[in-house]
């Protein structure tokens, strides 16, 4: 137990506390820090009490940002008065800090805090090495054909293939301790817990050369090797650089070093460039330049504007990537902690044309050669105030990667650099960045906001989220706030677009993920207790549809994807209202009742949604081309269909990739193929005594935060569900590809869900092999009239006879209300491999069925049936190719 604090202190902060607003969730952080580092533990309540404060609170949310807090944190206490004051707390006294004693056992429990969590994270590095060394181990040759070959034009060097990702070792002296993991979309993502930071890897061979590359990413450093046969240090991301660079000065300092940064918006690429050629203390450094055509090229191609030479690359080729890196490099050196310009390499006609009328406060400038033989700045850090009357500079045009910025600063009477007039084709007006000391803010004139979000609205999504953070500091905004501000546009231009007769765009609410790492036993367990509040099932039932909503989550690493087939007996048992449920929990929800197929494959190309269809067993019996759509959209590899567009025809493949739940009265108003390709979710109808909240009045606040805590789980988690392989228990063919993801999602959960997922399959797969299809009807009566003839052989006419003795059984009526024929009987057998033949029964020779025909039949299709000792051998051939 931590020793009590003394009253004034708890008090004291209480008080100052109260005058700091509690609904801003950066201040709501920066508190609980201040507090944590002067109180420790024992400050929780101090802290919590405030928080309850805002209207947005949410406990379990508060004590898992407190537990993330570092025992040893950098804010202390006076960060917390500061703010208190600013916003108008005057302190009745001096505070009193801790006695020393108190500090004494603060500190102690401080290191013994930091202590626990270096050993954890010691730990999880440790797992997540040994882990990254045997998937290595198990992983093969790269497919050449891998689309993330093809979209990035690269010759893989270094690489190997896991599954479909492609798996990059992260090396800290010498040997591997995490991987990068790339699947076929482009989405990179380290191993969970590994290390990142000073690590690297290397493409080519380091002893013995001259000179040698250093860059960001990993397909950038293929092109670069490919462009220059240099060997090159991949340092995976802009903060590695300067740790590689002095790492190469220390071992190799004969060595050469050229740093090639990206050309990002924020200008951390070219900053964190510059910082590593000084730390390496012999390097140069540069970034690839991109003419205004290009930008557009690339930003119509892919959604996004040009930032690394792999972009280059692609654009203009690999020539173009080798001219730049000799062309476009800048010589740095320290001096009295900052960069000085050095003389430029660059051809001999070009010398002439470079004015380089810097002072000597200016940060380095980075030149580059022109197709006017002019040469242009591209880039340069923000300029500082100097002492210098009549400081100028040439009128540079500027690249940041997200526009083009033509920027001239202005003499100020003497005074130095007074700031610069940025001029942006988006804004329709211009921004002045001042660097006078004293101003707070960027100071904005005629600067048309709302033009610029239109623009950002009009973004495509992912172009949209590389540019948010850059577009957020421009705005001088969170970017929380941002998408906000860009969601409202896009809801604007969809109206604009949309016209009484052509319905509503759909737009998605952006799900921000939980700021913390979380359990996923834990946002499982809230999920199911979520689904408990609002319906009236089987707990196995709410179980398996918690894990269905989960995997949604996950469907870009899944390679099954069931359907979530809500069915009942009778109406009122609440099948809308669990797909209600399962919508608000699940990720890209759209509704889609009575849908057409052309509305489906195009909204599931366009949206990638999970699709949820009410009263399926109203309209789709009578569409046999929407249940084939549905149907191509269970397994990864089938997902699409094939249709002709434009006047041409042009054949087009169209994606059907996605998760699907259909609710209907009764399994039998759907196609069995569907069925077969579903986790029923069986409901009934409640008792007077069972009650239920009402959905239409559903908490908002707690969907929301699964929804979130959902969204952090599979972000951190994506790579470990995509190599889980469950243990099935006594699953079997279809119904096991159907629960090995939900399996996978609880194994991947832990706690005690592996064990009540695998009881809720087990029962609720029961009640799925009840609901027989037809043909095993059949097959099942074929088996009883055999049973109870007590023979071994049957005229066609017989067996009829028996099939049809029951007159409400379906072959009574299985022709129009009449007997199913010879020739309808024999069809449906034929689908089991048996055939008619030949038979002497009682001195009758006529067509009919022996049992032995239909053994193999029995044991395939119908339960507590023996499998015949010929086909045992077979069973498991192809398991090898089913585990990738």
């Amino acid at each position: 137990m931590n020793a009590p604090q003394p009253i004034n202190q708890q008090s004291e902060i209480a008080a100052a506390l109260s005058y700091v607003p509690s609904h801003d969730r950066d201040t709501w952080v920066l508190m609980a820090m201040a507090v944590k580092s002067e109180l420790g533990e024992a400050g929780f309540d101090v802290w919590d009490s405030w928080s309850a404060t805002a209207e947005n609170y949410q406990s379990k949310a508060a004590k898992a940002v407190w537990k993330s807090i570092g025992a040893a944190g950098k804010v202390t206490i006076a960060s917390l008065f500061s703010t208190a004051i600013q916003n108008g707390w005057k302190p009745s006294k001096p505070y009193t800090p801790p006695t020393p004693e108190q500090r004494q056992q603060i500190e102690a429990e401080r290191q013994a805090a930091q202590a626990e969590a270096d050993a954890l994270a010691a730990q999880q590095r440790a797992e997540a090495s040994a882990k990254a060394k045997q998937r290595w181990e198990e992983a093969s040759t790269i497919n050449a054909a891998h689309p993330y070959l093809i979209a990035k034009g690269i010759k893989p060097i270094g690489a190997k293939q896991f599954y479909k990702m492609l798996v990059l070792p992260l090396r800290a002296n010498g040997e591997i301790v995490n991987l990068q993991y790339i699947s076929e979309d482009g989405t990179k993502r380290f191993g969970t817990g590994g290390q990142v930071k000073g690590t690297s890897l290397v493409l080519g061979k380091l002893q013995g050369a001259a000179e040698a590359l250093l860059c960001e990413g990993w397909a950038t450093g293929c092109t670069l090797h490919e462009a220059t046969g240099l060997p090159v240090v991949v340092a995976w991301n802009a903060g590695n650089l300067a740790m590689i660079a002095a790492r190469l000065s220390e071992a190799l300092p004969e060595m050469a070093l050229r740093v090639c940064g990206d050309t990002d918006a924020s200008g951390t690429g070219q900053k964190t460039a510059s910082e590593a050629a000084i730390v390496h203390g012999m390097a140069v450094w540069c970034v690839p330049v991109f003419t205004p055509e290009l930008i557009e090229q690339h930003t119509a191609q892919h959604g996004k504007v040009p930032s690394d030479f792999n972009d280059l690359h692609q654009l203009v080729g690999l020539d173009a990537v080798r001219i730049q890196l000799t062309n476009t490099i800048t010589h740095g050196e320290k001096v009295e902690g900052r960069v000085q310009p050095k003389s430029v390499s660059l051809p001999e006609n070009e010398e002439n044309n470079i004015s380089q009328n810097v002072s000597e406060n200016d940060s380095t400038l980075l030149y580059s050669e022109s197709n006017s033989s002019e040469v242009e700045i591209l880039s340069s850090t923000p300029l500082q105030p100097n002492n210098h009357a009549g400081f100028e500079v040439e009128e540079r045009h500027l690249s940041t990667g997200n526009e083009n910025l033509s920027s001239t600063c202005k003499p100020n009477n003497g005074a130095g650099c007074r700031g610069v007039e940025d001029k942006h084709p988006f804004l329709g007006g211009i921004a002045e960045t001042h660097a006078n000391e004293g101003e707070k803010s960027p100071k904005t004139e005629d600067f048309d906001e709302e033009a610029y979000i239109l623009h950002l609205a009009n973004l495509k999504p992912l172009a949209y989220e590389r540019v948010r953070q850059a577009a957020s500091e421009a705005l001088q905004t969170r970017a929380s706030v941002l998408d906000k501000l860009v969601n409202g546009a896009r809801r604007e231009l969809a109206a604009q677009q949309d016209d009484d007769n052509s319905g509503v765009s759909i737009l998605f609410d952006d799900v921000e993920p939980w700021p913390v790492p979380v359990s996923g036993a834990a946002v499982l367990d809230d999920a199911f207790a979520l689904m408990c509040r609002y319906v009236i099932a089987d707990k196995e039932t709410i179980r398996a549809a918690t894990l269905w909503t989960a995997l949604t989550w996950f469907v870009e690493y899944a390679t099954v994807m069931p359907l979530a087939l809500i069915t009942a007996p009778e109406k009122n048992c609440g099948k809308s209202t669990l797909l209600n449920v399962l919508a608000k929990l699940s990720s890209r929800p759209i509704w889609a009742s009575n849908i057409t197929p052309a509305a489906l494959f195009r909204a599931v190309e366009k949206w990638k949604p999970s699709l949820f269809i009410d009263e399926a067993d109203t309209f789709m019996r009578d569409s046999p081309e929407l249940v084939g759509i549905i149907n191509s959209g269970h397994t990864r590899d089938t997902a699409y269909v094939i249709r002709t567009v434009g006047d041409e025809h042009e054949p087009r493949t169209f994606v059907t990739w996605g998760a699907k739940a259909i609710s209907g009265i009764g399994a039998h108003g759907v196609a069995d193929t569907i069925t077969s390709r579903s986790v029923i979710l069986m409901m009934r109808r409640k008792l007077k005594g069972e009650r239920c909240e009402n959905m239409r009045h559903y908490d908002r606040e707690a969907f929301a935060m699964v929804k979130r805590q959902f969204a952090r789980w599979a972000d951190d988690n994506g790579e470990n569900f995509a190599t889980m392989r469950p243990e099935l228990d006594g699953l079997h063919n279809r119904t096991a590809d159907n629960w090995e993801p939900l399996l996978a999602i609880a194994d991947l959960a832990g706690g005690d869900w592996p064990k009540q997922a695998r009881l809720a399959a087990h029962k609720l797969t029961h009640t799925e092999d009840d609901a027989q299809s037809i043909n095993q009807e059949l097959l099942g009566d074929i088996r009883a009239a055999f049973e109870r003839t007590r023979t071994d052989k049957l005229h066609t006419s017989v067996l009829l006879e028996e099939l049809c003795k029951d007159e409400e059984s379906a072959w009574a009526t299985y022709n129009r209300g009449r007997p199913v024929t010879a020739r309808q009987l024999s069809k449906r057998v034929a689908e089991f491999g048996v055939k008619a033949r030949q038979l002497k029964i009682d001195f009758a020779n006529r067509n009919g069925y022996e049992l032995a025909d239909f053994k193999d039949a029995f044991a395939r299709y119908l339960s507590n049936e023996p499998v015949p000792a010929q086909t045992s051998a077979a069973r498991h051939e192809g398991d090898d190719y089913e585990l990738f």
